[in-house]
């Protein structure tokens, strides 16, 4: 994947997840682009998950407590694995998150890709 690739693929999952996410009970998660290649969640205890491009390694990391992934997209498809733990999934792992910080269920099928 080159660079250009690389940046419509991640700015494509980052639209996907702020659409989704930013349409849900703003009291428990409030979502927020606050710079361009980032997106971070708060969740109603003030805690924060932060999601980040990696131009460098083409990647998209997630942070949330002491805990962080990193996703490269799967070759020929639409899915972020996690390069340590490929049968992690960004929206899997994500949409955990998300129920267990705010209690509620994330249907990514009604997102469009």
């Amino acid at each position: 994947m080159d660079d250009s690739s690389f940046a419509r693929a991640a700015d494509r999952a980052m639209n996907r997840i702020e659409d989704l996410l930013g349409d849900l009970d703003a009291a428990r998660l409030d979502v927020e682009r606050p710079a361009a290649g980032v997106l971070t969640l708060t969740f109603a205890d003030r805690s924060k998950c932060v999601l980040n491009t990696q131009k460098p390694t083409r990647q998209l990391w997630l942070a949330y407590g002491a805990t962080a992934w990193h996703f490269a997209q799967a070759e020929g498809t639409q899915e972020w694995r996690d390069i340590r733990k490929p049968e992690l999934e960004l929206y899997d792992v994500l949409g955990q998150l998300v129920m267990d910080c705010a209690a509620i269920s994330v249907d990514w099928g009604a997102a469009v890709s």
